[in-house]
């Protein structure tokens, strides 16, 4: 084995923008002598939660299995041990797991970090190949989405079809997909596809191989399983003498997943790890509420309240962060569909239909040129009402293209007077997205973001009586709550709070009942940060008043937990504090 110079494993661990900038020269370097730029080798992480993660799987087949009375535990004491044992028991049969993956595949929308990873490759300025070791089809579809042709390898057999040097668009599935029998889930399948056919020229192992000792690699939403393909090849490769060519990037969704890794990756001196910074020793107090997550429905900010304090102590970095994070540092254009969807769809009915005499309208059955004409017709009233909506599009285009901060200051000083009901909607919609996507350590950004969300969302109420406007000033009060009180400007969070309260206190809507009561304990946990005891406990007492018989779900859930909470708090100080009502 090739000796490696000694680097420290804290000095290869990186933030997400300062490996971002480190992979964007790696690329223009490879670029400028005519090579490939990076390959993503992408797990479940990149499809979650739209698909489970291995783990998911792993628990429904252990309780498929102990339903039917089998028993007996895996004897690897591994991930992929377990995960292979339990499959195996819930689903003895090949037709059976395969029905059980196309389950949890089949009609499900693609997830957002899919949406980025196909919009990385369309131009494949980061990256034309993709190994993966998932079985859905998440991002095939993606890349069908933004009009953008690619060849599939999902088996060794088919391992030809692929040229690593090709600049075409190319996705290997390393353990197959779903839609076939041969799709490896058991670890016998996973360990001989990852057997390497060193004398024959081909096998899934040889491919990997022939990619990775010419490209930059990034690992993203993958958790390392060691006996599959990738690791494999990888190990074998790092054991040699002649090693990568550049650096690896691991991004890793835990600081403390890295751990979890093998030594002989964890060693390497041409590993860096990409992780979230390391927590603060004390939180905000909204954080003991509730974390700011998106909620995909509706691409609106959301916040999770039953979510405990210390579960909150290490950060997480999510795929669609990293994917946004290279959008940007590689400023990638918006994909073509989603700034001029007719314009797209009239250029690809004329280069998939001819105009020629030999396939006019008399011969054409299906009057495509008739289609084509109806096409261009509308297409043009779309161009001519695009006019008064241009910075409107602009903000979207700013948005789907990563470039966050661009898109809330163009919002914040464009003339809003004369948007329709359906520019409202997307307006505030655009800026939610923004808010919620802007970092976390851009200072007063995200609270400003989400000040304007609340501000657009009032206008749009206005403007229009949409009722989705008044639910999502709610929402956009509370997160603006929270982002202060990550900046601990508690004053400006217990005013957020306090406007949730006064403007829909009374509100019959669930929906908006739901965020008062966050509001208000989030109030309340802020003002024990504070140490404010007797005015926490006040504020817990109007919670149970307003919630605390309330039958829906989530109001009684917030109630019960409120009612713990003040019983702690209670506990911990001088018993002179009234009996909780």
């Amino acid at each position: 084995m090739q000796a490696q110079p000694s680097i420290p494993l804290e000095s290869r661990i990186l933030e997400l923008r300062t490996a971002a900038g480190y992979i964007k020269q790696t690329c223009e370097y490879a670029r400028s002598k005519n090579r490939r730029p990076s390959v993503l080798m992408v797990g479940a992480g990149i499809s979650y939660p739209n698909i489970p993660l291995a783990s998911g799987i792993t628990e429904h087949c252990k309780s498929m299995a102990l339903a039917h009375g089998r028993t007996d535990g895996p004897r690897a004491a591994t991930a992929l041990g377990a995960y292979s044992h339990w499959f195996q028991r819930a689903y003895p049969s090949r037709a059976e797991r395969q029905d059980y993956l196309r389950s949890l595949v089949e009609n499900q929308p693609i997830s957002a970090a899919n949406l980025r990873l196909a919009h990385l490759m369309l131009d494949s300025t980061v990256a034309n190949t993709v190994l993966t070791p998932n079985f859905d089809d998440q991002l095939s579809r993606g890349l069908n989405l933004f009009d953008k042709r690619y060849i599939v390898c999902d088996h060794p057999q088919t391992t030809q079809r692929i040229d690593p040097e090709d600049p075409g668009t190319q996705l290997i599935h390393i353990h197959g997909t779903y839609r076939f029998y041969d799709c490896c889930n058991l670890q016998a399948e996973v360990e001989d596809r990852a057997k390497h056919p060193y004398p024959a020229f081909s096998g899934m192992a040889w491919l990997v191989q022939r990619i990775l000792e010419n490209r930059l690699p990034l690992v993203v939403g993958y958790s390392g399983w060691e006996d599959d393909v990738f690791m494999t090849v990888l190990h074998y490769l790092f054991s040699g003498a002649q090693g990568l060519p550049h650096n690896l990037y691991w991004f890793c969704h835990r600081r403390s997943n890295i751990e979890s890794l093998p030594d002989w990756l964890r060693s390497h001196a041409n590993v860096f790890f990409v992780a979230p910074p390391v927590a603060p020793a004390s939180l905000s107090a909204t954080s003991k509420a509730g974390r700011v997550e998106v909620d995909t429905s509706k691409q609106e900010t959301v916040m999770s309240a039953s979510e405990d304090y210390a579960d909150r102590r290490e950060l997480t970095l999510d795929a669609l962060d990293i994917f946004d994070e290279l959008i940007r540092t590689f400023e990638l254009r918006a994909p073509s569909i989603t700034v001029d969807p007719i314009q797209v769809f009239a250029d690809r009915l004329r280069s998939d239909i001819s105009p020629s005499s030999a396939f006019a309208d008399e011969r054409d059955p299906y009057q495509f040129q008739a289609v084509i004409r109806r096409v261009e017709a509308a297409l043009a009233r779309d161009t001519e009402s695009r006019r008064s909506r241009a910075v409107v599009d602009e903000i979207q285009a700013a948005v789907r293209s990563s470039r966050y901060a661009e898109a809330i200051d163009t919002a914040e000083s464009m003339n809003r007077s004369n948007l329709s009901a359906d520019e409202w909607s997307e307006l505030a919609h655009s800026i939610a997205i923004a808010a919620d996507g802007a970092p976390e350590d851009g200072g007063e950004l995200k609270p400003r973001a989400h000040a304007l969300v609340a501000t657009l969302a009032d206008e749009w109420w206005r403007a229009t009586r949409d009722s989705d406007a008044k639910i999502m000033l709610s929402k956009a009060l509370v997160n603006e709550g929270i982002a202060y009180g990550a900046l601990g400007r508690s004053p400006q969070a217990i005013a957020a709070y306090d406007e949730v309260v006064g403007r829909f206190g009374d509100a019959p809507e669930l929906p908006l009942r739901e965020r008062v009561a966050r509001a208000l304990v989030n109030k309340g946990n802020t003002q024990g940060e504070l140490e404010q005891s007797t005015e926490e406990i006040a504020t817990y007492d109007e919670v149970i008043r307003r919630f605390g018989d309330a039958p829906e779900l989530p109001l009684s859930s917030l109630a019960f937990e409120t009612r713990e909470r003040r019983k702690r708090l209670l506990a911990s100080i001088t018993p002179t504090v009234p009996p909780s009502p």
